[in-house]
């Protein structure tokens, strides 16, 4: 500073002289005398250097993940049903949560509930404070296509996603129109997506109308570079409207549809991804800088072989790996090559470094750490890399049941580094799953126990297998889903049925508790 002051000082003399015509040496009142300047000279060199004014830092604290957070929550009841299907933590606090309801939760941020409430079932989305699980906001995207009763695929019917700044992509099935689409809804088959941020705010939506005959089946997948990934399943050419035509035809048979779509709502490219005969979606999981698609094929998918029975048109487990320009570098097929035994993917998931799925099986295959209960259709989990090679399979059964079918079975990733939880239920006869040995545990009775299956995330035993009784029949908790909403912290909800005989009335409830709770 001192420095800049001198050089300033100098110019700024030089710059005097040379506009002088003469000099005096004896005068200090002078300005043309050299006391003067000596003077001038020696007062800016002793004034103290002027210091500028830096505003304060605000300081935003650091949110810590609370583990002592306890708190239970009913949506809905035996009348207004309630229906979580899907929960996303966008904090080390706050839940995003989306599914249907009958009950209105209250003023929607763009669209209120439509139609008879009681009566009338609406797609929702909603953020729940962590802190008591009450609602901070909500809104809605009109009626459903189908009930709950009508659909046993009505779970995976919508979905979030999350975008690198921590907005939340939600996509669903539509029935309703909503106005100030980027593309309006024109057709009977159509899909929904949007865009909010953790405000409640929706930044767009838009409308997927899918110009030919469709399955209910769809998932979807936001990449690090914020596009989103969408598969349909179709069972015709035609393709998404507003997109530019596919880029390959469809070869026969059910086929997948593969839209991408901007972060703000852009339509890119659509494809179809093609077999010899029919292919069903599973799940889609975006992992590193690839998107994988996890289904069932009846035969190879076009370009890849490996199917373990080919030309019978039973399914067998396919995943997918893709990149961010809908490319399929590699396929892994799994399943036994019996022609007569299905295997089905369900669940598709992923932690830090590896891949997981949870599927079911008639047969058994490969080389299980548990093994197949020879009675009928089995659960399955497997663990795979990002390349796509197996590291275990593992199978849940029994002797004297078929696992439950129509039921989605959630899978939990890794919440401590060595282990995974599923929830799933036992059978209908009052029975529980078998081979288990010394992993099984807890005093749970009746039929259709609640089953809470640990799994050693390197070797695919199971550690621990614990069992609760259901609720008295003819109630029954039939669909359980549990996230981690940060490290040491969970998120429970428990879709429970009033009355089997009248499956269309649900509520859920939700509880948040330590992850030290869990067995």
């Amino acid at each position: 500073m001192k420095n800049f002051k001198f050089t300033g000082l100098i110019f700024s003399l030089c710059l005097h002289f040379l506009s002088c015509q003469k000099l005096t040496f004896n005068n200090a009142g002078d300005s043309l005398s050299v006391a003067f300047l000596q003077t001038v000279l020696f007062r800016d060199l002793i004034r103290p250097a002027s210091v500028p004014v830096v505003p304060p830092v605000e300081v935003t604290p650091t949110e810590t993940c609370d583990t002592s957070v306890k708190w239970s929550k009913t949506l809905g009841d035996a009348t207004n049903s309630v229906y979580v299907t899907t929960i996303l933590s966008v904090s080390v606090q706050d839940i995003i949560i989306a599914g249907s309801t009958r009950k209105n939760l209250g003023t929607g941020k763009k669209f209120n509930f439509s139609g008879t409430e009681g009566t009338t079932q609406n797609w929702f989305i909603a953020k729940l404070n962590g802190k008591d699980g009450s609602i901070v906001w909500v809104d809605y995207f009109g009626e459903t296509m189908l009930s709950i009763a009508a659909n046993a695929e009505f779970p995976t019917l919508i979905r979030l996603g999350k975008f690198s700044n921590g907005e939340i992509g939600v996509f669903w099935e539509a029935k309703d129109a909503q106005s100030g689409a980027l593309q309006a809804k024109n057709l009977t088959y159509s899909f929904g997506a949007a865009r909010y941020d953790l405000e409640g705010v929706r930044k767009w939506h838009t409308y997927l109308n899918l110009s030919t005959n469709g399955g209910n089946r769809f998932s979807s997948a936001i990449d690090a570079s914020d596009n989103i990934h969408f598969f349909v399943e179709v069972s015709a050419a035609g393709g998404l409207e507003g997109f530019p035509a596919p880029t390959n035809s469809v070869s026969g048979g059910q086929e997948i549809l593969y839209g991408l779509i901007t972060g703000s709502g852009g339509l890119l490219s659509q494809k179809y991804i093609t077999s010899v005969l029919e292919d069903k979606i599973g799940d889609a999981v975006s992992f590193g800088t690839a998107i994988f698609l996890g289904g069932n094929a009846q035969d190879n998918l076009n370009g890849f072989t490996g199917h373990p029975a080919t030309g019978v048109g039973i399914n067998k487990i396919f995943i997918a790996k893709l990149d961010s320009s809908q490319n399929i570098s590699s396929v892994l097929y799994r399943g036994s090559a019996s022609g007569s035994s299905n295997t089905e993917l369900r669940k598709l998931t992923a932690d830090a470094t590896d891949l997981y799925y949870v599927g079911n099986s008639n047969d058994s295959y490969g080389s299980p750490i548990s093994a197949y209960q020879a009675s009928g259709k089995n659960f399955l989990y497997e663990k795979i890399s990002s390349n796509l090679t197996p590291t275990w399979l593992t199978f849940l059964g029994a002797t004297s049941f078929n696992v439950t079918d129509g039921l989605r079975t959630a899978l939990l990733a890794p919440v401590d580094g060595t282990s995974f939880y599923a929830h799933l239920l036992s059978g209908s006869n009052f029975a529980r799953f078998t081979g288990l040995g010394a992993a099984e545990s807890g005093d749970g009775s009746g039929f259709f126990q609640k089953t809470l299956v640990k799994v050693n995330k390197a070797t695919g035993a199971y550690e621990k297998v614990v069992y609760s009784s259901n609720f008295a029949s003819p109630k029954i908790a039939s669909f359980t889903n549990t996230k981690e909403i940060c490290s040491g912290k969970m998120i429970r909800m428990d879709m429970v049925v009033e009355d089997q005989n009248n499956s269309d009335r649900i509520f859920s409830e939700l509880s948040v508790f330590p992850t030290s709770e869990l067995p």
